[in-house]
């Protein structure tokens, strides 16, 4: 057996990409008989390579990296024998490219793990659709696909006719801070992960206006200077830009050491789509505060915390929950208990063990 991953972040140990590699290969025992792909660092130190990363449209890069790992993957399945892949969709163009490679469907088995629903997106619907259907032509024995979701498994099967299977999300926390009530006059508040447009940064001019003058308001997040301009003249509020590549102690401390998270998520995938933040916080036991219509909020609503839920994002709707779990938090502190106790259950390393066993095993004989 020689199972190759194709995933992204591999050369960090601190992501949850290195982590899933790592259970699987303790999981199946594979010990030295399995290879890493990683389309973002095979070539990073090549001119070629950064020229494109930093003069070229995104899209266009993508596209080109995706073309390029094509050939790279075609290459490597030719020199080595090759019986088993697990590839991370991270990008359309890698799902695209690697859905169009011509595999010996008697000698390779496929576990494609797929995270967003790239037919929700007008610019690569097609892509995605493609790609899908092509792999469809695969074997069924030796192609499963994977999603961390069940609103995902449920649109997949619905307007694909696949059948995905869900895997847990898996983490490294172990240690967490106690919940406590929110000290309403100072607060420490995150906007944690990469600050893109899809996760609500053109929402936080709005959170942060009309700030009472008895408040005192820590805003942290990762360097951007959109969200620093925006917040720079207003007194109200001390903004703190993090590290763009915090390591994951760093990413830890930043969330264990704020009061709240805000996630206000806007791009509709999130409506399927699972957040890895979101479960991070849950884990260290912190209140984390999310858009309405998402994977997340519905979660919160399924555990009876739609406080947590917000439709308008603003700083005096904050406020008002954070008032309101003041004065509930003996209830608000035994359903979210409750809630985390079932998000560590489904989402351990010992679950994502069981399934991958039960996933893998057989299709790896």
């Amino acid at each position: 057996m020689l199972f190759l991953f194709c995933q992204p972040s591999l050369k960090n140990k601190d992501t949850v990409d290195y982590l899933i590699r790592t259970l699987i290969i303790k999981t199946l025992g594979l010990k030295k008989n399995y290879l890493s792909f990683d389309s973002f660092q095979r070539n990073n130190n090549s001119k070629l390579y950064i020229f494109l990363a930093n003069f070229t449209p995104r899209a266009l890069f993508l596209f080109l990296n995706g073309l390029f790992t094509f050939f790279d993957l075609k290459k490597l399945y030719k020199k080595k024998a090759i019986t088993h892949i697990f590839l991370d969709s991270y990008t359309i163009f890698d799902l695209f490219f690697f859905s169009v490679l011509n595999f010996n469907q008697n000698k390779t088995k496929l576990f494609v793990y797929l995270r967003i629903p790239y037919d929700q997106i007008i610019l690569t619907k097609l892509f995605f659709y493609f790609s899908i259907n092509k792999l469809k032509t695969y074997s069924k024995n030796n192609l499963i696909f994977l999603t961390d979701t069940l609103e995902l498994k449920n649109h997949f099967k619905r307007k694909f006719n696949i059948e995905c299977k869900i895997v847990p999300i898996p983490s490294k926390i172990t240690n967490y801070k106690n919940l406590k009530k929110i000290d309403s006059k100072k607060i420490d508040i995150l906007f944690p992960g990469k600050s893109r447009a899809e996760k609500g940064i053109s929402l936080i001019s709005n959170i942060f206006e009309d700030i009472p003058d008895d408040k005192k308001i820590t805003f942290k997040f990762l360097d951007n200077n959109y969200i620093f301009d925006l917040l720079k003249k207003n007194k109200k509020i001390k903004p703190i830009m993090l590290k763009k590549n915090l390591s994951y102690q760093k990413y830890i401390e930043s969330i264990s050491n704020s009061d709240i998270l805000i996630l206000p998520y806007t791009h509709k995938t999130y409506k399927l789509r699972s957040s890895g933040i979101f479960i991070d916080a849950i884990k260290l036991n912190k209140f984390c505060f999310v858009s309405n219509n998402t994977w997340m909020s519905s979660l919160l609503k399924k555990n009876g915390l739609k406080i947590f839920v917000l439709k308008i994002w603003s700083f005096e709707e904050i406020n008002k929950r954070i008032k309101y779990i003041n004065e509930n938090f003996n209830k608000i502190k035994k359903d979210y208990t409750n809630f985390r106790h079932n998000i560590l259950l489904l989402n351990s390393e010992k679950k994502f063990k069981t399934t991958i066993r039960k996933l893998l095993i057989n299709k790896s004989k």
